[in-house]
Formats: C-alpha cells, sequence, structure tokens
C-alpha cells in the first residue's frame, strides 16, 4: 500500500519522537508498503527514506522537543505540502504523527475529498505537553483541551506508543462513537558490546575505574534534568567513584554551568547531541541507567527500551508507564532528588542485583519490544481499516 506518513517536526532529528517515525517507516517498507514522509524544512536525511519537506524558513531552525507558536505557519504549510503531494502519491493511507499531524490530515481529506483511511500515532496528551513545557496558561488550557478532543474524532484507527497515552485516547475515545485505539509500544535498539569503548573512555575522559551512570533524552527541567543533576551531587559525595555521562541538548551550556555551581563538574560528562547510530557505543560504556522524567504528558519512553535492549540496569520515576515496561527489580523513585541519588547508591552497591537486572532487562527487550512487533501492529491495523473491519 502507499502509506502517505504527516511528521509535523524537523525530521530527522535524533530524538524519541523521530526515532519512532524513522524506525517505523524501514519496518513497514520491509513489509511491503510505499513510505512517503512529509514533513518541516529542517532536519537531516536518513537512510534512503523518501521524504518531502515544505520551502525553507530561513529563520526557524529548531530541532529540540517542546512547543513553539511558529508551528502555526510551519502546519500550515505542511498542509499545503501534503495536499500537493496527495495529487500524484495518491495514498491508500494516511498516517499522521502527533496532534498536528492528524488535523493536517483531517483537513487533507477533506479539501482532497481523499477517501484514504487516517491513523493516527499518538505519543502523548497535547495538554498534558504544553503544560508540562509552561506553554499554556488555564484560558488556553481550554482552547488546547478542545482541539485535543476533537482529535480523537478524526482518525479510523489511534496507535498509541505508551501505556500513558493508551489511556489518555481511551478516556478521549469515550467521547466517539466507533473509533478504534491500540497499543503499539515502541521497539529497542539491541546495543551490543564494542571493541572501542576504551577509545571512547578516553576520547570523553572518562577513568577506566569509575562506574558510569548514563542518561540519554532531552536537556530540559521538563524531563527531569535538573532533579539528575542534584541527585547527582548527592551521589557523589557519598562515592567519588562514579562519573555521569549525558547525552543529549539542547541546553548543555546551561547545565554544564549547573555542574559548576553544584561542585561537580569534573564527574559529569556532557556528550551533547549525537547522531541516532552512535547510541548503542555510548549505552555500553555505562554500568547504571537513568531516567528522572516525571509522568506529566502522557509521552513514552523510548530511552527506557534502549536502556533495556542494552542490559542496563535502571533508576527512573514510579510511574505507570515505567512500571508497565520494565521487570521487577529496576528502581522506581517516588519522590525528589535525594530518594533518587539513593536509589542510584543502592544499584552501585548491589553488584549480585545490576547482574541479575542486567539479564532480565535485555530478556524483556527481546522478547517484547522490537519495531518488527510495533510495525506489525499497524499492518494489522492498516490490513482492518482498508478492508472495511
Amino acid at each position: 500500500m502507499r502509506i502517505l506518513v504527516i511528521a509535523p517536526t524537523p525530521f530527522f532529528a535524533d530524538r524519541g519522537c523521530h526515532i519512532r517515525i524513522y524506525e517505523e517507516a524501514k519496518k513497514l517498507e520491509e513489509l511491503g508498503h510505499q513510505i512517503k514522509i512529509v514533513t518541516y524544512h529542517h532536519g537531516r536525511n536518513i537512510a534512503d527514506l523518501d521524504v518531502e519537506r515544505i520551502i525553507n524558513i530561513s529563520w526557524y531552525k529548531k530541532l529540540s522537543a517542546g512547543p513553539s507558536w511558529h508551528k502555526i505557519y510551519l502546519d500550515i504549510l505542511l498542509f499545503f505540502k501534503t495536499q500537493k503531494l496527495g495529487k500524484t502519491f495518491r495514498p491508500d493511507i494516511v498516517h499522521a504523527h502527533l496532534h498536528e499531524g492528524v488535523m493536517i490530515a483531517h483537513w487533507y481529506s477533506i479539501f482532497s475529498r481523499s477517501k484514504a483511511p487516517i491513523v493516527f500515532d499518538m505519543q502523548g496528551g497535547l495538554v498534558g505537553e504544553l503544560k508540562s513545557y509552561g506553554f499554556i496558561g488555564n484560558m488556553m488550557e481550554k482552547v488546547f483541551l478542545a482541539l485535543e478532543k476533537k482529535c480523537y474524532s478524526y482518525p479510523d484507527v489511534t496507535v498509541c506508543s505508551s501505556l500513558s497515552s493508551y489511556r489518555i485516547a481511551e478516556e478521549g475515545l469515550k467521547l466517539v462513537n466507533g473509533k478504534r485505539v491500540v497499543l503499539g509500544i515502541d521497539g529497542a535498539a539491541i546495543a551490543k558490546e564494542d571493541g572501542n569503548i576504551s577509545d571512547l573512555k578516553i576520547e570523553l575522559g572518562v577513568s577506566d575505574d569509575k562506574t558510569i551512570v548514563i542518561y540519554t533524552g532531552g536537556l530540559s527541567r521538563t524531563k527531569g534534568v535538573d532533579l539528575l543533576l542534584e541527585s547527582a551531587s548527592e551521589v557523589l559525595k557519598q562515592n567519588s567513584q562514579i562519573a555521569f555521562v549525558i547525552l543529549g541538548y539542547p541546553d548543555v551550556e546551561h547545565y554544564k554551568k549547573v555542574t559548576k555551581e553544584l561542585g561537580i563538574s569534573s564527574e559529569v560528562f556532557f556528550v551533547g547531541k549525537s547522531r541516532y547510530e552512535n547510541l548503542p557505543k555510548y549505552l555500553a560504556l555505562a554500568d547504571i541507567a537513568v531516567d528522572p522524567k516525571p509522568d506529566g504528558s502522557g509521552e513514552a519512553s523510548g530511552k527506557m527500551l534502549n536502556y533495556m535492549g542494552a542490559g542496563l540496569p535502571v533508576v527512573c520515576m514510579d510511574t505507570e508507564n515505567n512500571r508497565s515496561l520494565l521487570p521487577a527489580g529496576n528502581i522506581f523513585v517516588k519522590n525528589g532528588s535525594v530518594d533518587f541519588a539513593q536509589g542510584i547508591l543502592n544499584l552501585i552497591d548491589d553488584n549480585r542485583l545490576r547482574k541479575r537486572l542486567k539479564e532480565k532487562n535485555s530478556e524483556k527487550a527481546r522478547s517484547s519490544y522490537s519495531w518488527e512487533r510495533t510495525a506489525g501492529i499497524i499492518n494489522y491495523a492498516y490490513q482492518e481499516i482498508v478492508s472495511g473491519k
């Protein structure tokens, strides 16, 4: 089938939402579908995907996650680009990522009189995300809540990337008759040990004798990075044989200043922005992985699955989504930085638990979380709605 993928984002930008778009597209191509992705003007081209972009907007270069008022006119341009492509590509399915994407798909179907079914790829709640970034106040919240609820009436099927987003969609779908929601959890990038690990440690400046704690993801307060660095300070007061490796962007310079203020800059190593293809070798460095993100927007935690694929024991916040992904024994933290720090220290002190969790997490990733499985769920949804079931 011909699948037109609407991605209202600067694809590809080496972060969670983009990884899902990329991995789904590649695996759906392997299943025989013809995939065309329509997206913003910026982002890097990757891995032979068929990508079409809107006209270049020279002043807008933001690659990091989070809302922006600029996206209003970018999405209008994306709508017109979708209209143009639809005339020549003539999709059998319109696969829309994010709430903006499903709104564009809806208006495309009206103006083009397209009969192509719409699949909504939902990666979190719209209002929850906007509030987590402090982007909207109480008055605007009502407006965006109405928009979010409306989005659930547009697609034929909604595919959710996490249990949290599934709950949000399920609640929204109570208002809509005859609509379906399915759970299509992200896959895991299986990381393997690499012969260049020692070289990578030398490159970063990390001593061979250090126990390494790694974080990968966005660098912002909404992702829990402030809490992580406060926790790192507590950890290093009690154990100086630990190093923290932080892989991500955009606020690298800001957080370097924070580590200096906390007196821990010599033991916290910032990699900055790195390509998705390099993720396995950085995960292979680590002994423990962390995710301090609170449960606010209902977003998936793709990093968690990659941690599991690398066989890393995990310290994370105690959320429904994290509990649903990770086997028992990993450390789930309910409160703030002191408890998060204690969770890290408990894992460092318990070699037997770390070894057991390495095996359990690796096995869970292999058996339950693959991109082939996710693509298979989406492919089944395609077949059902095209056949009219």
